[in-house]
Parts: structure tokens; sequence; C-alpha cells
């Protein structure tokens, strides 16, 4: 009789932790979001174009869930190419800074955030996100 509970007992014990873990948006999933930063280079005091090119080493955000500040962030490689591994279902703000116009109003810094929502729906998925073209 003893070892009946204990087994019952050890079976909740096991259960618990399963239907307990519901999984969030963020690190520890199998699914990649992928994307491109192009650049277009302008004069600042001209506004003339100078040229266009896919940025290098340029800093890209990601935000998990419907937060406001960023989780994390990873740099482009020479080709323009960012990646974020091991995202759990859930959505995601992924973002670079481009220049505008100091003048403004919803721009007083100089810099504002371009930024794309993906849903990820499917484990082990790669998501790509449409190409951000910033000014610079």
């Amino acid at each position: 009789m003893k070892l009946k509970y204990l087994l019952y007992s050890l079976f909740a014990l096991y259960l618990i932790p399963l239907i307990g873990c519901e999984k969030y948006p963020g690190e520890g999933g199998t699914a990649t979001i992928t994307g491109k930063i192009f650049v277009v280079d302008v004069d600042d005091e001209t506004n003339e174009f100078q040229a266009e090119y896919f940025a290098q080493n340029r800093n890209v955000y990601i935000i998990y869930g419907e937060g406001a500040i960023p989780d994390d962030d990873v740099r482009t490689g020479f080709d323009g190419t960012y990646e974020f591994n091991y995202l759990h279902k859930g959505q995601y703000i992924v973002y670079a800074f481009t220049e505008c116009n100091d003048s403004l109003p919803e721009c007083p810094s100089g810099r504002m955030p371009l930024m794309d929502t993906i849903q990820i729906t499917q484990k082990g998925e790669t998501y790509e996100v449409p190409t951000i073209t910033v000014i610079e």
C-alpha cells in the first residue's frame, strides 16, 4: 500500500513541471529570425545621395513579447545580414536606428527606430524580416 502512494507521489512530482512550464517569447527555443540592413548614405549638409550598401557591423535590436526595451542585440555581418537564434514561439520586434531630420518633433534625438514585428508560430523555423533600409 505504501509503495502505491509512493509511486503516485513520484508521478505527481514528475507531472508538475510539465504542466506548469508555459513558454514565453525569448531565448531557449529552436526558431530563428534573420534579415539584412541596407544603408543609403546621404550628405548631411546638402541632402544629396552619396552611396548605398549593405551595413557592416551595425547594431540590430530585438524585443521579446510586448516589452519596450531591447532584450538582446546583434551586429550585422560583412553583407548586412543579422540573425537571432534559439527563440520560442511568440511575438518579437526587430529594429535598427536610422538618422532623421532634427527639426521633426517626433525625432528630437536625430535618430529613430525602424521596427518590424514578427510572430513566430512554429518551432525550428527561420523567419525572414524584409530588408530594413536606414539613412546614414
